[in-house]
């Protein structure tokens, strides 16, 4: 039986894509750590894993619902679902990484990241051009309102916009963002970026960054306290919503560039309002040192292109 709309395939593959993490953490776990007393051993880590799972249930309900009357009110239910399952299981194969292979990455990428910064790193050129947020301005952007363009403008989207193929292109391009940047060329590109690059490689090579850190104002912040938590969390080997280390892509960039391109196909000022967003998560996600600029630089392109080629194999865009 086909799923006929966006965010009702969302939903099924939310469900697969969710169940996979629980199978993989499950058994890849317990096998990567050989370890019982361990915080990350199987019975533990799938114990929390379940938890969230009740989505699960819920999803398929909804599912059934879309089979029987198909409204708008259930595409967004669904999108609602489809968002909350799929999340904890992103997190939770973003955390497996490290044990599937480990960090290699980051000294290629900052050679590379220097290299297209015209000689100095991303952070350096941020300082030259004066581009350094307030850290309120910081945890602002990349927190509750990256979120929303997230988390929560899928369910406006399965709500409100009539548009078939513009849905059907931001579903797309959310689990490219999510799925192929996130997940797998992340693992082909394992990295921690330069917050923690001194931490895995012990090489100061950005002990100049934590200066540029210091002076922005983020130390002991909302900023601090979260990479200090989740290295914490990667340390001891326990994954969890929100947690997992990984810099090469930039999902925040993905996602934003995700959101923008939507908004642009809306309206191209609303677009422009958008660009101008993705602006600032890519000045934030250097600032910040999560990032290598050169991570949202690919990002920007990899979803640019992609948002080309669904334009050019599905138009016109004609609401249904």
């Amino acid at each position: 039986m086909q799923l006929k709309t966006p965010f009702a395939a969302f939903a099924g593959f939310a469900i697969l894509y969710h169940l996979s993490a629980i199978l993989l953490a499950y058994f890849g776990f317990g096998i990567a750590l050989g370890n019982v007393d361990n915080l990350t051993q199987p019975a533990i880590l799938f114990e929390r894993v379940l938890r969230s799972s009740i989505f699960l249930l819920i999803a398929f309900f909804l599912v059934l619902i879309y089979y029987w009357r198909s409204v708008s009110v259930v595409e967004g239910l669904l999108a609602l679902v489809a968002i909350s399952i799929f999340t904890p299981g992103f997190s939770i194969f973003k955390s497996l990484m490290p044990f599937a292979m480990p960090f290699y990455a980051d000294p290629y990428l900052a050679d590379l990241d220097w290299f297209f910064n015209l000689g100095m790193d991303g952070y350096e050129r941020l300082d030259n051009a004066g581009l350094v947020p307030s850290a309120k301005i910081m945890a602002l952007f990349y927190g509750p309102i990256w979120l929303t363009a997230s988390l929560v403008l899928p369910i406006f989207i399965g709500l409100f916009d009539p548009n078939k193929n513009r849905r059907w292109r931001f579903v797309s391009m959310l689990l490219v963002s999510w799925v192929v940047l996130g997940n797998l060329v992340a693992l082909l590109g394992l990295s921690v970026g330069p917050i923690y690059y001194e931490r895995v490689y012990d090489d100061p090579r950005f002990a100049p960054f934590l200066d540029f850190f210091n002076s922005a104002g983020l130390a002991d912040t909302f900023v601090d306290d979260t990479q200090d938590f989740l290295w914490q969390m990667h340390a001891a080997g326990t994954p969890w919503i929100g947690t997992g280390i990984s810099a090469f892509p930039s999902v925040h960039v993905a996602i934003a560039t995700t959101a923008a391109l939507y908004a642009f196909d809306v309206h191209r000022w609303l677009g422009l309002i958008g660009f101008a967003f993705v602006a600032i998560i890519q000045v934030l996600s250097v600032a910040t040192g999560y990032h290598y600029a050169l991570d949202g630089y690919f990002s920007i392109l990899f979803i640019s292109l992609f948002w080309l080629w669904h334009k050019k194999q599905f138009t016109p865009d004609k609401p249904v």
